[in-house]
């Protein structure tokens, strides 16, 4: 497993994040047998909230530059738009939400987002705004969602999309958890929160043992 400590905003804005993630893929991609000793004859993408924004833009490039597509990806609660100009009902959640505060929410755009970046357009940024021949691309797709995060709307629309283009998809929603929720299963923590991690790890295990389309 590799974990990709990229630059961060507000010193390090939009793409730099981004760049480090793609830059990290390739060399896997690249060097990783010859470095390492390891073949990755399985790549899965995991990521949460900001990951799974990163996660989803490395795959994307990799669809775009024609490069090895990873074989999965598992993202929990991703960021999937990065424009907070349109509503959402899910998003009065943060009104309340101690983890993802709707000031914070009106906040990330203007230091991660450079003046020139556009949100509402570019899919690296935001996702939800790629096109049905990218999306159509993806490889198969395990999301988790708390019922209570400011984002659950977004991944509601983001799985509909895949689904509707027939893509490998699927999601658990978890009842009253709020955003960040991974984060919660530390020692003393949320047993719920446990059994979230757990969930994960097999999303994963199911990701790294199917067999790949061909």
């Amino acid at each position: 497993m590799l974990s990709v400590d990229y630059r961060l905003a507000p010193d390090f804005p939009y793409p730099d994040a981004l760049d480090d993630c793609w830059q990290t893929y390739n060399w896997v991609l690249e060097h990783m047998e010859h470095t390492l000793g390891i073949k990755p004859t399985k790549i899965i993408l995991a990521g949460d909230s900001a990951g799974g924004n990163l996660a989803l833009g490395v795959t994307l490039l990799a669809i775009k530059n024609n490069v090895r597509v990873p074989d999965g990806l598992m993202l929990a609660y991703p960021a999937l738009k990065m424009e907070v100009k349109t509503y959402s009902p899910s998003l009065i959640l943060a009104l309340n939400d101690q983890i993802l505060p709707y000031s914070v929410l009106k906040m990330i755009p203007g230091v991660y987002i450079p003046p020139e970046g556009k949100p509402d357009k570019d899919p690296l940024l935001s996702p939800l705004k790629a096109t049905d021949d990218l999306l159509k691309q993806l490889p198969p797709v395990r999301m988790m969602v708390g019922d209570r995060d400011p984002f659950h709307d977004d991944c509601w629309r983001f799985v509909d999309k895949l689904k509707k283009l027939d893509r490998d998809v699927s999601m658990i929603i978890y009842k009253d958890m709020t955003h960040g929720f991974l984060g919660y299963a530390f020692p003393g923590g949320m047993s719920i929160a446990k059994k979230c991690v757990k969930d994960s790890v097999e999303m994963l295990k199911e990701l790294l043992t199917r067999k790949n389309d061909k």
